[in-house]
């Protein structure tokens, strides 16, 4: 089967990527300022499933500036790498600035039009589909930094595509929905992930609260204890010979144990 293309269709292509990307005038399901409201149920997501994967539960030390915590720390690495790309996409700045200026001088000179008619983007096509791929591109090195499985990172790429391909399309409501299970999914597969390289990584510092004892409760390069996680109000420890999870209070002198194959 031979397909031909013609100079006709490379040409009226690249009146495709040249051309006005026309952004949606669908209302939006959730406003960002909504939107920004489940972000630290995602925290306390993430630390829930984190937690299962040691058989504790969580929610009976639940503090909700431990998920705030998470979100912080998981900022940083994102911050980085937007940095990185940002530089890269400063490429496509002064394409935006000339079409944004030619924009307003059609605007300008058009009368009797109806606002949505006036409404353009101040971006092409093949700009949006550059920052749709800077951002997935961006998404992968995340993942990867985290070590994530390559068939995790191959799905959560495919949801993400299909999500920007959704956005971009003109289906924001549906695109929202798409970004959504796509952060729960990522979270629930980090948390995971976590868990998993701190049973194999095992790490261990010195650790001494005072209102449990002046003796080290964990120490630096531990065979037998290692840290699974600190949050506000609690060290959670893995001592292996007794299989069992001890919690110490961090201002208190609680201390809870429980069990752990």
């Amino acid at each position: 089967m031979k397909i031909r293309i013609s100079m006709e269709n490379v040409r009226e292509f690249f009146q495709r990527l040249n051309a006005n990307y026309k952004p949606s005038q669908e209302k939006p399901l959730v406003k960002v300022a909504e939107a920004a409201l489940f972000l630290p149920a995602l925290g306390m997501y993430y630390l829930w499933e984190y937690f299962d994967n040691f058989n504790i539960r969580y929610f009976l030390y639940f503090d909700l500036k431990d998920a705030f915590e998470v979100l912080y720390e998981s900022l940083m690495p994102i911050i980085l790498i937007g940095a990185v790309l940002s530089i890269m996409l400063g490429m496509l700045v002064p394409d935006m600035l000339k079409r944004k200026n030619s924009n307003q001088e059609q605007n300008n000179s058009s009368e009797g039009q109806e606002p949505a008619e006036q409404s353009v983007s101040a971006i092409s096509n093949l700009v949006a589909i550059a920052i749709a791929a800077a951002i997935l591109l961006g998404f992968y090195i995340l993942m990867e930094s985290y070590q994530f499985q390559i068939k995790s990172i191959v799905v959560l790429l495919g949801i993400a595509t299909l999500a920007a391909y959704l956005y971009f399309k003109g289906y924001r409501n549906l695109g929202f929905i798409v970004v959504v299970i796509l952060l729960v999914s990522y979270t629930s597969i980090r948390a995971r992930t976590d868990a998993q390289l701190a049973k194999v990584n095992r790490p261990t510092y010195d650790v001494i609260l005072k209102n449990h004892s002046d003796t080290l409760l964990l120490k630096e390069n531990s065979k037998s204890r290692y840290l699974i996680y600190k949050t506000s109000n609690y060290y959670f420890i893995k001592d292996e010979p007794q299989k069992k999870i001890f919690a110490y209070g961090i201002s208190n002198d609680e201390v809870a144990s429980f069990k752990s194959e």
